[in-house]
């Protein structure tokens, strides 16, 4: 979302794109009215005017915004700062006019312990670095997740978790120096109790609209309230003044429901044209999918094909391997070094054989014969004769460590948060596999149609997870070289199509026969 917001926000300031501000009054009109409302003591007028305040300052301020500017974070502490300028120049109208206010007392005096608390709140939320209060904006009054807060700041979600821990922490010492004491639960708790209110129907409309219009107006615009502040301050009784005064009146709330007409119609037809937006979209996506049927059956044929030009290159390798050995032979101490390699892989943890199968069909995939050696594709050779579907799949650990080393060897994945990610999911698909009866080992005997169809609608999810973490070249050469995540497929010798649904593959051709047209 802040993602999203951050592009609305530039559409708006280099193309003033009204729909873009529309929209984000709409995603953080409850987060400021909420705020108004609170600080107001639950006074609507007061947060609705407050609310107009502060997004007519964000319509004439955006321009000023860095690009990497937390929006939520600017208006908790905007609209904080409005609604106290507010209540200052009440009280002081209050002292002027010398007006005396009766509140009814809550029983036991928690009402004003909480109302108290509340305004403690906004004051030592004021007190945070703007980290730490626009982490806890995002995570209580926002209510966004834990990985759209690690998006926001860079950073990861635990890192995410541990910053809005350490703020919470900082509020509450903030807090007990202002003479309330809490615990982090209660601290928790009361943040929590202070998600964005619901906020009144038509009021983002309104506000986008009146927001937008004192942007295009040339004329200074005095409010009806404003004006009727500024008679009673003056406390006249001269009678010309009051006949002034019901006439300017008369005249204001006139322009007042036409602008408030004006709105309303534009809202309606906002609404309606995004509605035929909507539809044209979802007439569009509703279009029969033969022709994407088509061209998925391609890409797998296509997928086939170059599966099958692979293992001949690693036939044709070798062939040249063994012809050079034959005219050169190698020493006995090299052979010796070669045999113990593979005898410490194949000795080695899931995650050490599939980082070197995943070099080996890396190399394969980029046609860089010159840099495989012999020792790998005897290694690759005896990988393959160890079954490895049926003892890894056994062991959704096991398994999440061999094919998580072995894509990231195949596409040359550097960045290890990538690979734990790739690791953490291909682990939960064989855990919920192995629990369901999906996996290899599992398989029946007869009656394979159903098992098929279930294993194969788990495969594409926790396939599509996978693409979704990589860049564009790697993902690619993993389409190219990978038919899912589940299963071991050293890339010669085809896959096993059984385990697939009927079509998925492609027609019934050989490998052999597509790798030679």
């Amino acid at each position: 979302m802040v993602n999203e917001t951050r592009e609305l926000l530039r559409r708006y300031v280099q193309e003033r794109s009204d729909e873009a501000f529309t929209r984000i009054v709409d995603l953080h009109v409850a987060l400021v009215y909420s705020v108004a409302l609170r600080k107001g003591a639950g006074d609507v007028h007061f947060a609705r005017d407050i609310s107009q305040i502060v997004f007519s300052d964000l319509a004439r301020k955006a321009s000023s915004f860095s690009p990497d500017i937390v929006l939520a974070g600017w208006l908790y502490r905007h609209t904080c700062l409005k609604a106290a300028e507010s209540l200052r120049s009440q009280q002081r109208r209050r002292i002027r006019e010398q007006v005396a206010v009766n509140m009814n007392q809550l029983s036991a005096g928690e009402g004003d312990q909480m109302k108290e608390a509340e305004a403690i709140l906004d004051e030592a939320m004021q007190g945070l670095d703007h980290s730490d209060r626009d982490a806890l904006v995002l995570r209580f009054f926002r209510n966004e997740s834990l990985r759209d807060i690690g998006e926001t700041f860079g950073i990861s979600e635990d890192a995410a978790q541990k910053r809005i821990a350490r703020a919470m922490e900082r509020l509450r010492v903030l807090l007990g120096r202002k003479g309330v004491r809490c615990s982090g639960a209660a601290l928790s708790a009361i943040l929590t109790a202070h998600i964005a209110s619901s906020v009144p129907a038509g009021l983002a409309a309104t506000l986008s609209s009146a927001a937008l219009s004192t942007m295009a107006g040339t004329a200074v615009k005095i409010t009806i309230p404003t004006f009727l502040k500024i008679m009673a301050s003056t406390q006249s009784k001269i009678g010309i003044g009051m006949i002034i005064a019901g006439a300017i009146t008369t005249h204001l709330i006139l322009q007042q429901k036409e602008l408030n007409r004006a709105s309303a119609e534009n809202a309606q037809l906002r609404q309606q044209l995004a509605q035929k937006d909507r539809e044209a979209s979802q007439l569009a996506s509703e279009r029969p999918n033969a022709d994407e049927l088509a061209r998925l059956q391609a890409e797998h044929r296509e997928l086939v094909r170059l599966r099958g030009q692979v293992g001949s290159l690693l036939r044709e390798t070798v062939e040249m391997r063994t012809a050079s050995s034959k005219a050169a032979p190698k020493t006995n101490s090299t052979e010796e070094k070669n045999d113990a390699w593979i005898e410490g892989v194949l000795a080695g943890t899931p995650a050490q054989q599939g980082s070197a199968a995943g070099a080996l069909r890396g190399k394969l995939l980029r046609h860089d014969g010159k840099q495989i050696s012999f020792a790998e594709l005897k290694l690759q050779k005896q990988l393959m004769e160890k079954s490895l579907n049926n003892t890894l799949e056994h062991s959704p650990s096991d398994f999440a460590d061999f094919q998580s080393a072995f894509i990231e060897g195949t596409l040359g994945i550097s960045d290890p948060t990538k690979t734990q990610q790739i690791h953490d999911a291909i682990k939960a698909t064989y855990e919920r596999a192995v629990a369901e009866g999906l996996d290899i080992p599992s398989k029946p005997a007869t009656g394979t149609e159903e098992w098929v169809q279930r294993r194969h609608q788990l495969d594409r999810s926790a396939t599509e997870a996978v693409q979704k973490m990589l860049t564009p070249d790697e993902r690619q050469m993993f389409d190219t070289a990978f038919l899912g995540v589940m299963g071991v497929d050293l890339g010669s010798g085809g896959v096993d199509r059984s385990n697939y649904p009927p079509g998925v593959l492609g027609p019934e051709v050989s490998l052999n026969a597509e790798a030679t047209q």
